[in-house]
Parts: structure tokens; C-alpha cells; sequence
């Protein structure tokens, strides 16, 4: 992994645990490491999107239809944490939660990928 890649890594994963410290502060649940867990598992899965894509051989031809793509992936992995809260400590309370903080992560994402340039030119 070259230099430029590991930045956006810790970037995106700097921006996923606030996201998760700042949602279990305003939902009421104690805020702890385990929200730096959870940032570095959605990190992961958000950087294995692309790949995932590529292996199952689906074509994004709208640059637009990525953030659907990306909101649903937050959401499904927002709620398997939440599911996973004895282990993961993130407990969110309820489903409307999760979209909320998927849809809050999304942004975050977009924005820092953005500053980053991991959203630039294609190669």
C-alpha cells in the first residue's frame, strides 16, 4: 500500500469512529473505544467496495449511483454492528438510528474522499 493510499485509509477511518463516538453521544450510549473498532471494521468493508464491485463484475457507469451504493453498504454494516453489540460495543437503539448515522457516515465519506482525492481521476 503506497503512502497516498494509507492517508486516505486513516482518513476515512479517523472520520468513521467520530461519526460513531459523535452518533453514540447524541443517541445516548457510552462512547468508547469500541467505536474505534467499529470505524476500522467500516473502513475496511467501504475499501473492499471497489473490489467487490470489480469481482462481481458490475459496471458503474454513473459516478452518481455510488452513493446509493455506499449509503446501503453503511447501513447494512451500521446494523450488523449494531447486532454484534456485545462484541463491537456500538449500540444503537433502533433501525431509524442507523440510517441516520448511515446516511451521516455516507456524507462524511464523500467529503473526505473528496479532500483526499480518492475520488479522482480514473486510471
Amino acid at each position: 500500500m503506497d503512502q497516498k493510499k494509507l492517508i486516505q485509509f486513516l482518513a476515512f477511518w479517523a472520520v468513521n469512529a467520530i461519526v460513531l463516538i459523535v452518533s453514540s453521544w447524541l443517541f445516548n450510549v457510552p462512547a468508547s473505544l469500541a467505536a474505534l473498532s467499529s470505524g476500522l471494521i467500516l473502513t475496511v468493508v467501504n475499501y473492499l467496495v471497489p473490489q467487490a464491485l470489480k469481482k462481481a463484475d458490475i459496471k458503474v457507469k454513473n459516478e452518481n449511483l455510488l452513493g446509493p451504493i455506499y449509503l446501503g453498504v453503511n447501513t447494512a454494516v451500521v446494523w450488523v454492528l449494531k447486532r454484534l453489540a456485545f462484541f463491537t460495543g456500538l449500540g444503537i437503539s433502533s433501525i431509524f438510528f442507523v440510517i441516520i448515522t448511515a446516511i451521516i457516515l455516507t456524507v462524511s465519506q464523500w467529503a473526505v474522499a473528496q479532500a483526499t482525492g480518492a475520488m479522482g481521476k480514473k486510471s
